[in-house]
C-alpha cells in the first residue's frame, strides 16, 4: 500500500470538451489507483454551473460547483477539439473562473488543445508550453507571449503542465504520475496500458499545414509559394519580391503572422517533404535530400535530426519497420 497522500483533480467541463481527451485521462489515474490499491487521486468533474452537461456522446451527470476549483491541488482541463472557441459562453466563463484563481498555489495543467484555455488565463505568458502541433500557427497569434515548443510531447514551467495531440495527454498524466508517486507506478500504469513511457517529441509526427487564417495576404502568398517551390534554391529577396515588400518588412510580418522566419518555415516544409519520401518511397537518404532542395548530408542530417527529434535512418525504421 502506498503512503503518498490523495491528490485531488479537478477536470473543468464545458460543451467544447471532448471526450476522446477526458477520459483516457481519467482511466489513466484511475488504473493508477488501482494498481496501486491506494486512493493516490481523487477525481471531481467541474462545470461552470454545477448542472450536468451533455458532450458529444457522453452525459455528465452529478458534476461539481466551480467552488470545487478552490480546493484541488491540480486542475486539468481537457482537450477543446481543432477549432476551441474562446468566445463561446461556457469557454468564456471557464476562463474567467480559471483566471480569478490564478495567483493561487493550485497546479494547472492542459491536454491537446485545452493549452488555448490554459493561456486564456494569462498564466502561461512568458512560460513554455505545448498544444497539437496542426494548431502551432493559431496559438502562436492568439498567445505571441507564450513560449511555444511544438516539439515537446509535455511541458512543465512553474506548476504550469501542457500536452501535444491526442496520446501525448497520457504522457503528460504519466509524468504527474510520476511526479506524485514515482517513476514505478508510471511505468505500471504504462506497460498496462501497452505504451512506450516515457517518450520525448512529438516532432516525428508534426507537419506544417498552410494556414492563413492570420489575415495577411502577402504572407499568405509567401507560404504558398513556398508550399509550390521548397525543393528550388531560395532566397530571402526572392521571397520579399513575390510579396512585393522590402525583405525586411517581410521578415517581421511573416515571423508576426507564423510565429516562424521565412527560412525557419522553408525548413521545415523541406524536412516534412523528407519524412513523407521515407515513409513512401525507396529512395536513399541522399535521393531524398537532393530532391527536398538540400546538397550537404551533414547539414541535411542536422537539420532533420533537429526538427524531427531523430535521424533520417531512424525515421525510416520506426515507419516502416523491416
Amino acid at each position: 500500500m502506498s503512503t503518498n497522500p490523495t491528490l485531488s483533480i479537478v477536470l473543468p467541463l464545458c460543451s467544447q470538451v471532448a471526450a476522446g481527451s477526458l477520459l483516457p485521462a481519467e482511466d489513466c489515474f484511475l488504473l493508477a489507483n488501482k494498481l496501486a490499491q491506494a486512493p493516490l487521486f481523487h477525481l471531481r468533474r467541474v462545470t461552470v454551473d454545477g448542472q450536468p452537461l451533455q458532450l458529444a456522446g457522453l452525459t455528465i451527470n452529478n458534476p461539481a460547483g466551480p467552488s470545487a476549483l478552490a480546493s484541488a491541488d491540480l486542475v486539468l482541463i481537457p482537450g477543446l477539439g481543432q477549432q476551441p472557441d474562446l468566445t463561446e459562453p461556457q469557454l468564456a466563463s471557464m476562463a474567467t473562473l480559471l483566471q480569478a484563481g490564478r495567483d493561487g498555489p493550485t497546479k494547472l495543467a492542459s491536454l491537446c488543445s485545452g493549452a488555448f484555455l490554459l493561456a486564456a488565463t494569462g498564466r502561461l505568458d512568458g512560460r513554455r508550453a505545448t498544444t497539437h502541433w496542426a494548431l502551432a500557427s493559431r496559438f502562436r497569434q492568439a498567445y505571441p507571449r507564450v513560449k511555444l515548443d511544438i516539439s515537446a510531447l509535455h511541458t512543465e514551467d512553474g506548476g504550469l503542465y501542457c500536452s501535444g495531440g491526442a496520446h501525448a495527454g497520457l504522457d503528460l498524466c504519466l509524468h504527474l504520475i510520476a511526479g506524485h508517486t514515482g517513476p514505478a507506478l508510471a511505468r505500471q500504469v504504462a506497460n498496462a496500458l501497452v505504451i512506450d513511457w516515457p517518450r520525448q517529441s512529438q516532432a516525428a509526427y508534426s507537419g506544417l499545414q498552410l494556414d492563413t487564417r492570420h489575415g495577411d495576404t502577402a504572407v499568405a502568398k509567401v507560404q504558398a509559394w513556398l508550399h509550390r517551390h521548397y525543393a528550388q534554391a531560395i532566397r530571402l529577396e526572392d521571397l520579399a519580391a513575390e510579396a512585393h515588400l522590402s525583405p525586411r518588412t517581410l521578415l517581421r510580418r511573416f515571423k508576426q503572422a507564423t510565429g516562424e522566419t521565412p527560412i525557419g518555415y522553408l525548413q521545415q516544409l523541406r524536412i516534412d517533404a523528407a519524412k513523407r519520401l521515407l515513409e513512401t518511397s525507396s529512395l536513399n537518404v541522399d535521393q531524398i535530400m537532393a530532391a527536398v532542395g538540400y546538397e550537404d548530408r551533414a547539414s541535411f542530417g542536422q537539420l532533420f535530426k533537429t526538427l524531427a527529434a531523430c535521424s533520417p535512418q531512424q525515421y525510416r525504421l520506426r515507419v516502416r519497420p523491416g
